[in-house]
């Protein structure tokens, strides 16, 4: 992020300004960029953002839910998306296509290297036991 689109979500959030252009909204998490999100009411996804509007949603071309989650290193879930998951401990659903969540439903959104992305899709879709 750079200081002129921080700057303007202050001015939004102080003046409710209403207007930002698409490209200002755009610049923390383009389309193509593999995030993970914490979420209040939809939990963990990690996925590939399609597109995200400040104050609107947050779109996922791909999506995956880990409803239970550890880190290969570490305790937090920082230390899962720059680490990976540890396989034996983490649990995750079925690759989704189109998910959105409302931005303000975001706690957090961290952005992920390829190789720990690629790790948490091919991980195995786990079933109830």
């Amino acid at each position: 992020m750079n200081d002129k689109f921080l700057l303007d979500i202050l001015k939004l959030a102080l003046f409710n300004k209403e207007e930002i252009t698409k490209q200002e909204t755009e610049q923390a998490f383009p389309k193509g960029s593999m995030v993970l999100v914490r979420a209040h009411l939809m939990g963990v996804q990690v996925g590939i953002v399609d597109s995200h509007k400040i104050g609107g949603k947050l779109i996922f071309s791909e999506c995956r839910k880990l409803w239970r989650w550890a880190p290969k290193k570490g305790l937090a879930l920082e230390s899962l998306a720059v680490n990976g998951a540890d396989e034996s401990r983490t649990r995750a659903t079925e690759i989704k296509q189109n998910v959105s969540i409302n931005d303000t439903d975001c706690v957090g959104i961290m952005p992920l290297d390829t190789s720990v992305y690629n790790q948490i899709m091919g991980l195995e879709v786990s079933k109830q036991s």
